[in-house]
């Protein structure tokens, strides 16, 4: 930092964490880290003893290509904090702008326009139910759309099942919530694999996969169910949670209890 607190390019930093405003979704909002104290620049004590703290934010609008710097100052006694607006010089704000947009393109490898623009786009897909994800979503450009979201922010469970007879693959299929071993042996596509494997055995694999990060734990809905065949729920969400292997014969078939049958989904014989 210059004698006069003109902010060099080793002064500052910008981290990783950046937010587009939620409203025109134009404006990108970045902290503004330092390497060394900002008390003196702004006539502002601001340290741990007093308990005061100094925060800055740059708000860019790349279409605008406008760049402004907001100051907020920090009690922990309880008192309300107080917001500024800095009025930075020119070679200020064009070193900020500078760091923002590499910033951007370090950490998300887009342009400015381009990351407001992904903003925009999981704000859309955030408000979409199931049945309209799955007609928007497009499975051979699965990165063209943010992750699915329930409405109801629950996480799903779902279960992925791979068949196998003599070590070759057989068969899979997509199941709502976590497929039990009982459920297995009463589904129909499981004897639909058996049928023509002359008395021998199969082995199944078995995956449990939970989506999303909500408290409450639902099965994957009919319209979510879509969603699981056209892999739309492969896009960046999903957790691996368990997994079983079993051996099934067709003795094993013939003492299976119809009732614990569940759906099943997309299938490849």
């Amino acid at each position: 930092m210059k004698d006069n607190y003109e902010w060099e390019q080793g002064d500052l930093l910008i981290p990783y964490y950046m937010e587009v405003d939620s409203d025109a979704g134009r404006e990108i909002t970045a902290y503004i880290g330092a390497w060394e104290d900002m008390s003196g620049k702004f006539g502002v004590k601001a340290d741990r003893e007093n308990g005061v703290s100094l925060h800055l934010y740059a708000k860019y609008n790349p279409y605008e290509d406008t760049l402004r710097i907001e100051g907020e100052i920090d009690a922990e006694d309880g008192r309300p904090g107080k917001t500024f607006d800095y009025d930075a010089p020119d070679c200020e704000l064009k070193l900020v702008k500078m760091l923002v947009i590499e910033a951007i393109k370090d950490n998300y490898r887009m342009t400015p326009e381009e990351f407001c623009e992904s903003a925009a786009q999981r704000k859309r897909a955030s408000q979409m139910d199931a049945d309209e994800y799955a007609n928007a979503y497009e499975p051979f450009f699965p990165k063209s759309m943010s992750p699915y979201q329930p409405q109801d922010n629950a996480t799903i469970r779902f279960t992925h099942t791979a068949f196998f007879e003599d070590g070759k693959f057989a068969g899979a299929g997509w199941y709502k919530g976590h497929q039990t071993y009982d459920g297995l042996l009463a589904d129909d596509f499981t004897k639909e694999i058996m049928k023509d494997r002359g008395g021998k055995a199969i082995t199944v694999k078995i995956g449990h996969y939970e989506y999303g990060s909500g408290a409450v734990h639902r099965d994957v809905s009919e319209d979510e169910f879509t969603l699981l065949c056209k892999t739309a729920l492969h896009n960046g969400g999903e957790r691996l949670v368990g997994e079983e292997t079993y051996t099934i014969s067709q003795a094993d078939l013939l003492s299976a209890d119809e009732d614990e049958a569940q759906d099943f989904g997309l299938t490849m014989q």
